[in-house]
């Protein structure tokens, strides 16, 4: 009799310290037929990498449900699960993330399904483990952070029922995906056990309203990030390069300067803008911000290496006016005119990866494309014509050099040269307001060509 109240009192004890220890799950449903939870082991929560606990739950109506790790399609850590070929259980499909293509398989994530996955009563569900996903090709995830992003997609038509783990997937239906960021604090405790099967679980469900906020912010600021930087770009960094090239008119080389100037805000409202984005949601293994990065730094050499060009500039033109021999371009023109078509050309190619890393189709697409294109050429056409222009006057400017060093040394019997009369011959100038030749003259050399 005593052994027995023993043991009801053990029990007693043994269910109080299962239900304190009960494992916290969060759970978020986008639509009212599909739910996604997780858990955070506690020794997970504290390293930031580890062993992670998630459920897919979705309608059978669904061709395949899948929940990713990221802010879009590219470069991120999907999973996707569908129906067997039986119909009674759920096939898991790692995927990794392309863009607007079909995610491919991908082997190299550990995941695993475990007990209470299936079909039953016209639902889908996968109890799954992941043990390496807070690093992955396309990027990372610390889950010692309580604030993460992912992405839902829920397939159209009917269920794939395949037991391939590289079936063909259709595209989801454009309200049938999303990113949103998913608050982990709740999730994080327990004992590194499948969740979904235990006894005592405590769920807190999700709405959503701070993800949608996140969401909507990251998509006003990545547009505004990528107008700006294509504005700056395509649009006012080779137009202010083609003008001082190509065009003579006085206030020239200021107005080249107000254009490139406001270009030069704008890519760093771009830059700011995008390295906010780039630490909001980390995107290892991505070349676009990296060469948004190169791309400031060179940028930041155009003002002081502009203004020492533009300084030497008017020192040449006024040494050409009055006959004297000029000098080639000196180490800061080449700085800066070498620099300036790097990081425009650099510009140009990067808008187009970041309108792949953003997912961006169709007719945005095709538009940036062609006024790249066309830009792109002018500018380089430009290039080729100012050193055309530029290599044809020097060639003139050397025999007319050469006649004033002859001419110099006939008349030095009075101790010192005489300039020839071709060194008096004053020329007829057309000034652009800044002093330089008309490109007439063999000793103009156009600025900036």
């Amino acid at each position: 009799m005593r052994t027995t109240f023993v043991t009801a009192a053990a029990s007693l004890l043994n269910l109080g310290a299962l239900a304190s220890a009960a494992v916290p799950v969060a759970k978020t449903c986008p639509v009212s037929d599909a739910c996604y939870l997780i858990n955070v082991p506690d020794v997970t929560a504290k390293s930031g990498s580890g062993d992670i606990y998630f459920q897919i739950k979705a309608s059978t109506s669904y061709s395949y449900a899948a929940l990713g790790q990221g802010t879009g399609m590219a470069g991120s850590n999907i999973f996707v699960i569908y129906p067997s070929s039986d119909g009674k259980n759920v096939t898991l499909s790692t995927r990794q993330g392309l863009g607007y293509r079909q995610p491919l398989y991908n082997s190299a994530a550990e995941a695993e399904l475990l007990e209470g996955s299936g079909v039953a009563d016209g639902m889908m569900t996968a109890n799954v483990k992941c043990s390496n996903c807070n690093k992955w090709a396309g990027g990372s995830m610390d889950f010692s952070q309580s604030s993460t992003n992912w992405i839902y997609a829920l397939g159209n038509g009917s269920p794939i029922n395949s037991d391939a783990k590289d079936a063909t997937i259709t595209k989801h239906s454009p309200t049938g995906s999303a990113a949103f960021q998913w608050d982990l604090s709740p999730a994080v405790g327990g004992n590194s056990v499948n969740p979904f099967v235990t006894a005592q679980t405590t769920t807190t469900s999700s709405a959503g309203a701070s993800s949608a906020l996140f969401v909507a912010k990251y998509e006003r600021i990545r547009l505004a990030h990528g107008a700006a930087a294509g504005i700056a770009f395509v649009g006012l960094f080779p137009i202010g390069a083609i003008l001082i090239r190509l065009a003579s008119f006085k206030g020239l080389v200021w107005v080249h300067a107000a254009i490139q100037a406001l270009g030069y805000v704008l890519y760093i409202a771009a830059f700011g803008l995008g390295l906010w984005m780039w630490t909001s949601a980390p995107l290892q293994g991505h070349i676009h911000p990296i060469i948004g990065c190169v791309i400031f730094g060179v940028l930041l050499l155009q003002p002081l290496t502009g203004l020492l060009h533009h300084r030497f500039f008017v020192k040449r033109a006024k040494n050409a006016a009055a006959g004297e021999n000029v000098t080639s371009r000196t180490l800061s023109s080449h700085i800066h005119i070498f620099s300036g078509r790097v990081a425009v050309i650099l510009g140009i190619i990067n808008g187009g990866l970041g309108l792949w890393l953003a997912q961006v189709m169709g007719s945005l697409l095709y538009a940036y494309s062609a006024l790249a294109a066309i830009m792109g050429f002018f500018y380089i056409v430009a290039i080729v014509i100012g050193e055309w222009r530029r290599s044809k006057q020097l060639r003139q400017q050397r025999p007319e050099d050469q006649a004033g060093v002859h001419q110099a040394g006939s008349n030095s019997t009075a101790g010192r040269s005489q300039p020839s009369m071709e060194q008096l011959q004053v020329r007829p100038k057309r000034s652009n307001g800044e002093g330089s030749i008309d490109a007439e003259s063999p000793t103009a050399d156009k600025e900036y060509s």
